[in-house]
């Protein structure tokens, strides 16, 4: 069930107001009652109220408006609630698979390819990804500074060699190119080292929405804060968000 079907069973009625992230839909708040001030993007499954700041996805409206717990939400949606699963048993002799950091070539293309994109973000061509950013992920504009994110306005593809890739060959017989698509630049650094760019794709229709760039190093983001009370998240954005709102009370690790 759509987060819009929902709402609407229990009388809240949007209409239709743009085509941002595939479509956004506002109306009265169903919490404050805030006229025009409600945003609804079914398409990204998420809410947001301007005025009383209420905001979440489709169980956290149900959790929220109907009171219902998590699995009574998910039941309700027709999703799987996650459950509790047992402790894997580890192959005798297992080790964990161990990260590969990027070549200094790979580090000065990267980096000068971050830079120009954060100088997009901040420009017009990045005017729509920065308002997302802030309304919809809830990030300030120093966190998504200190982040150092970037946007990329269009696909691009250059030489792997001269990102000191190893060259492959596609079926073809010609040498594969280095993608770097359109999208929101979220980039990873270890002790002022680059590790990692990942590019988060506006429109996913053909591949993955999260786009790890090649010769990116694969390690879990890390968050420094209390060493003793970690929170692991899904996605880099979310570590992002939990260190902006709780500083050094937590370490946040994304998966």
């Amino acid at each position: 069930m759509m987060i819009l079907e929902s709402m609407a069973i229990d009388g809240v009625h949007l209409k239709h107001v743009a085509t941002t992230h595939g479509g956004e839909y506002a109306g009265a708040c169903p919490w404050c009652g805030g006229a025009d001030r409600f945003r609804v993007w079914p398409k990204m499954n998420r809410f947001w109220c301007r005025q009383c700041g209420r905001a979440g996805d489709s169980i956290q409206y149900l959790r929220d408006f109907r009171g219902l717990g998590y699995k009574a939400a998910c039941e309700a949606l027709g999703q799987m609630p996650t459950g509790a699963r047992s402790p894997a048993t580890w192959p005798e002799g297992w080790e964990p698979r161990r990260t590969k950091e990027p070549s200094e070539r790979w580090r000065e293309k990267a980096a000068a390819f971050l830079k120009w994109s954060q100088g997009h973000l901040l420009g017009d061509a990045g005017s729509e990804a920065l308002d997302w950013l802030r309304e919809v992920r809830g990030l300030s504009a120093g966190t998504v500074e200190k982040a150092g994110l970037g946007w990329n306005p269009r696909n691009w593809w250059r030489d792997r060699e001269g990102w000191g890739l190893e060259n492959i060959l596609n079926n073809d017989g010609k040498p594969k190119r280095l993608w770097l698509p359109e999208g929101l630049v979220i980039p990873y650094q270890v002790n002022g080292k680059l590790m990692r760019l990942r590019v988060r794709r506006p429109e996913a229709s053909d591949g993955p929405r999260y786009y790890l760039v090649p010769g990116s190093d694969t390690r879990s983001m890390i968050l420094n804060g209390n060493p003793e009370l970690l929170i692991v998240l899904e996605s880099e954005l979310d570590a992002i968000l939990v260190s902006q709102e709780a500083g050094d009370l937590v370490t946040a690790i994304a998966l």
